[in-house]
């Protein structure tokens, strides 16, 4: 498969994707959204490239222990800090039930297992929710 076909496939325009779908979330929504010219194949090239770029950096940071990702993190510019939170963003979703509900409330809620470790009003070993 070359890049054009990859990059057609995930493209909002129906007129230009493989599917002939109008995907919500795909290349080039905004500019599908407001009646424009759809990407040209060398942007829809450039977004595929991207965005394999980003998976396969993302793959090879979840795979480090927790404390190499703190030292990369450290030594990262404030953009790449970013990216990186979200990549443990992303990690902790896939962790337990407990910890995806710790990431999605900010950690108002926290996952069963920090709640025995400390000192709570709730109930030892229950998730319960932390007013910040």
């Amino acid at each position: 498969m070359d890049w054009l076909t990859i990059g057609r496939k995930p493209a909002a325009d129906p007129a230009i994707n493989s599917d002939r779908v109008a995907y919500p979330q795909g290349y080039g929504i905004d500019k599908y959204k407001r009646g424009l010219e759809p990407p040209s194949d060398k942007r829809l090239i450039e977004l595929a490239c991207e965005d394999v770029t980003k998976a396969l950096r993302e793959r090879s940071i979840r795979s480090l222990p927790a404390q190499r990702r703190r030292e990369i993190a450290d030594a990262s510019t404030p953009q790449l800090r970013a990216q990186l939170a979200q990549i443990e963003r992303g990690l902790a979703l896939y962790r337990s039930p407990g910890a995806m509900a710790a990431v999605l409330t900010e950690g108002r809620e926290m996952p069963a297992a920090v709640c025995a470790a400390a000192p709570t009003a709730g109930r030892r070993g229950m998730a319960v929710a932390v007013d910040h």
